[in-house]
């Protein structure tokens, strides 16, 4: 029997990224897995008696690009506490990818803590060191498990960028309202549970409340908040805006929810980026390079009320206290001055009394005049004009009930293909330019300087023009494609037929802004007048007129 002169407490360590793992969607056949990494060191130190394995360290889902790694601090503080003098991995890359890394690991910082160091499947041993040898192999591996990981995480990215380009899910977790489809993980399927809650706090938003008093209503009723009901679920997520065994629902919560055009049917994703495959760190993506697709899964919300959602975000002002906003929040401006009305209210004999004042004025009464006027008086004359308005939309509704869909369609597409083709034009005309002024430079008729404005001027002309093209495309493509909510709009306001008193959502929907002239006249200007505008002629044409402009004169006290 062979004398051991010295035994080594050994740690094992593997290592496991998500990189790894999807590499064998890229070609990789062998194996990384921590089971089989553990069972190959295991199998090879039954060979080499004098190692006695103390202990076992492992990263599971954590790059090797660098060290900041759980398992591998452990390691390092075990060989700091001399328990272990033996470190043990299956190939250079489990230990790490990056090249000056892993190289000062192994060949200075093991060495002066008199660690044996042992790779399996490289053949290496610190302890029997084949000298010149290993000088050139080791930095020449590490240097080959760096460029792995590069290419690696350029393919990955590549083919994620692929994926969410043609309207696949890609994200780990599915947005609360949602869940995987199970027999297609890139694609969303509703969950009605959740989805029901979406919905109610689109209502109450639209209703007039605060994100603060939704998020109130909806712990009151003791419903799980997005991270909470994931958990409760069984699912594996981790958040760091939890802050406490129960989360709860918040403002900021309820804002993620009413801004996220996920429950349009419309994947946004790319939202974040790794700034290098070597650093951790995510940075935000530009909104105009970040990948959206349309339609890609069931609404849960329609557009149109998305879309007075987004502006009723935009607008909403707190004037006072409470939870609610007031009808005309952030819609009442002075005609003559442009500034925002401010509501106040007073109190005479023991009734509170509320009116709107030009905001100018009560800064500086030189500014402006007062403008002012009651609310009650503004919002009767208010209502007046909305009714007028519902009456004219609800009677283009019934004209255009009675025309074939088709036909409209038609006529929209080819409005559009008209518009697309003279940006064509534009745009071929500006390309054949730039080349032009190439050629004069060459025969000498302008000079450098006068080449590189004429060139710089007609490329964004060209850019410009392509811009414009591909939003006309996008939106013949809605049309083609049978997804114009034209009449979807107009019906949708069937519900405000017989109002009685101005509410916050009825404002949000209809009314672009309010213009106060004096302490009697006013303007209402109503939203979507292009529409309006679009709808009217198309009816025109059909001998089905309504021709109304989209903006009403009213008396306060009418």
């Amino acid at each position: 029997m062979n004398h051991i002169e010295k035994v080594f407490k050994a740690a094992i360590y593997v290592r496991l990224s998500k990189e790894d793992g999807d590499s064998f969607l890229l070609g990789k056949n062998e194996s990384d897995s921590i089971t089989n990494q553990k069972l190959l060191i295991m199998n090879h130190l039954k060979k080499m008696p004098e190692i006695e394995v103390a202990e076992i360290f492992e990263d599971d889902g954590f790059t090797g690009t660098n060290f900041e790694r759980p398992g591998f601090q452990k390691l390092i503080e075990a060989i700091k506490e001399r328990r272990i003098d033996c470190v043990v991995v299956k190939d250079f890359s489990r230990l790490g990818r990056e090249y000056l890394g892993a190289g000062n690991y192994i060949e200075k910082i093991f060495p002066a803590l008199g660690v044996r160091f042992i790779s399996v499947n490289d053949d290496y041993d610190s302890l029997h060191s084949r000298g010149q040898t290993d000088n050139l192999i080791v930095p020449f591996k590490n240097l080959l498990n760096e460029q792995y990981s590069r290419d690696t995480s350029g393919k990955i990215r590549s083919a994620l960028g692929v994926k969410r380009k043609q309207g696949l899910f890609v994200s780990n977790f599915s947005v609360y309202g949602y869940q995987k489809d199970p027999e297609n993980k890139n694609h969303l399927i509703v969950d009605e549970y959740a989805a029901a809650v979406v919905r109610d706090i689109f209502k109450m938003k639209i209703d007039g409340l605060s994100m603060a008093a939704i998020a109130e209503s909806l712990n009151k009723r003791k419903l799980l908040a997005p991270a909470d009901y994931k958990r409760d679920r069984g699912i594996r997520y981790r958040t760091s805006f939890k802050t406490s065994p129960y989360s709860g629902w918040s403002a900021t919560a309820i804002s993620r929810i009413l801004r996220n055009e996920v429950y349009c049917g419309n994947l946004i994703q790319g939202k974040r980026r790794k700034k290098s495959y070597k650093v951790n760190v995510q940075e935000l993506v530009k909104p105009e390079e970040r990948d959206r697709m349309e339609n890609t899964h069931e609404a849960i919300i329609n557009s149109v009320l998305f879309q007075e959602v987004q502006c009723l975000l935009r607008e909403d002002t707190r004037i006072g206290g409470g939870n609610t906003i007031y009808a005309l929040a952030g819609k009442v401006f002075c005609k003559d001055c442009g500034g925002a009305m401010v509501r106040k209210t007073v109190s005479s004999n023991g009734k509170k009394y509320t009116y709107y004042v030009c905001g100018n004025y009560k800064q500086n009464s030189k500014w402006c005049s007062p403008h002012q006027i009651s609310t009650e008086k503004l919002e009767t004359a208010v209502l007046v004009s909305v009714q007028a308005q519902i009456s004219v939309m609800l009677d283009m509704d019934r004209a255009l009930d009675g025309i074939d869909h088709l036909v409209w369609e038609q006529r929209e597409v080819k409005k559009l293909s008209a518009q697309i083709e003279a940006l064509d034009v534009q745009i071929a005309q500006n390309k054949r330019l730039r080349m032009e002024v190439y050629e004069d430079l060459k025969s000498g008729l302008i000079d450098r300087a006068e080449y590189e404005s004429l060139r710089s001027g007609f490329s964004e002309k060209a850019v410009q023009a392509q811009e414009a093209k591909d939003r006309l495309l996008e939106e013949q493509n809605t049309l083609v494609m049978g997804l114009n909510d034209q009449q979807q709009f107009l019906s949708g306001f069937r519900k405000y037929e017989n109002i009685q008193e101005l509410n916050r959502n009825v404002v949000v929907a209809l009314i672009d802004r309010v213009l106060v002239e004096d302490g009697k006249n006013i303007k209402v200007e109503f939203r979507y007048q292009d529409r309006f505008t679009s709808i009217d002629e198309f009816l025109e044409s059909q001998n089905r007129g309504i021709n109304r402009s989209g903006t009403y004169d009213a008396v306060a006290n009418s």
